[in-house]
C-alpha cells in the first residue's frame, strides 16, 4: 500500500500529477484545485490512496490527511467509487461536506455530476454516524457561517481556492456574516 508520496512533479496530465520519487514516477489523480495550482518542478507531499482494480492500480492523492479520510469514507458506500469520491471532493471542502452531512443537507452533493437526490440521501444517511471522528476538526457553528460566506463569494465569481485561502485569514474571525463577506471581498481584491 502506498500511503504517502513526497517528490517532484515531472508532468501534469488532465487531473493527474506525475510525481517522481526516488527515480520512479507515480501518476496520482488529484483534486482539480491542486492540479491547477501546481507547476512542473514543484516539490509536493501527498497523502495517497491506492485503489486496486482487476486491471489497474490507481493512485489518488490529497494535500491533507483530512481530505484522504473523507475520500476513504465516501468510497465505502456502495456505488461510490474513487472517481465519484474525487468528484465530490472537487465540488466541496471536507468541512462543508461534514456540515452538510450533519445537517442532512443533500444540496451540496447533488451539485456533483452523476449524483442524484437518491444517491445524495444515501451518502448522507450512511455517513451520518461515521463522521464523528471529524467533530473536533471543525467548529460546527463557524462552518455554517463560512458556508454562507463561501457561497456568496462563489456567486460573485471568485474561484474556490482563493475563497478557501481567504476564509483562513484571522481578520475574519469573529465577524458577522455580512461583515465577513465585505472583509473577504477586500482581501480577495488585494
Amino acid at each position: 500500500m502506498i500511503g504517502h508520496l513526497h517528490g517532484t512533479i515531472v508532468d501534469i496530465t488532465g487531473n493527474a500529477l506525475i510525481v517522481s520519487t526516488m527515480g520512479v514516477g507515480y501518476e496520482v489523480s488529484c483534486k482539480d484545485t491542486l492540479v491547477t495550482k501546481t507547476l512542473v518542478d514543484d516539490h509536493i507531499s501527498l497523502f495517497t490512496h491506492l485503489a486496486v482494480r482487476e486491471n489497474a492500480l490507481d493512485l489518488y492523492g490529497f494535500e491533507t490527511k483530512e481530505e484522504l479520510e473523507f475520500f476513504q469514507l465516501l468510497i465505502t458506500i456502495s456505488g461510490i467509487g474513487p472517481k465519484v469520491g474525487l468528484s465530490i471532493l472537487n465540488a466541496t471542502t471536507p468541512q462543508d461536506l461534514y456540515t452538510a452531512i450533519k445537517n442532512k443537507d443533500t444540496s451540496v452533493l447533488t451539485k456533483v455530476s452523476g449524483i442524484g437526490k437518491k444517491n445524495a440521501e444515501k451518502i448522507v444517511l450512511e455517513l451520518q454516524n461515521k463522521i464523528d471522528q471529524f467533530a473536533g476538526s471543525f467548529n460546527e457553528e463557524q462552518s455554517g457561517i463560512d458556508l454562507e460566506v463561501f457561497e456568496a463569494l462563489e456567486a460573485l465569481g471568485y474561484d474556490t481556492r482563493s475563497i478557501q485561502e481567504t476564509l483562513k485569514n484571522p481578520s475574519l474571525g469573529d465577524l458577522e456574516t455580512s461583515a465577513k463577506i465585505k472583509q473577504a471581498i477586500k482581501l480577495l481584491g488585494k
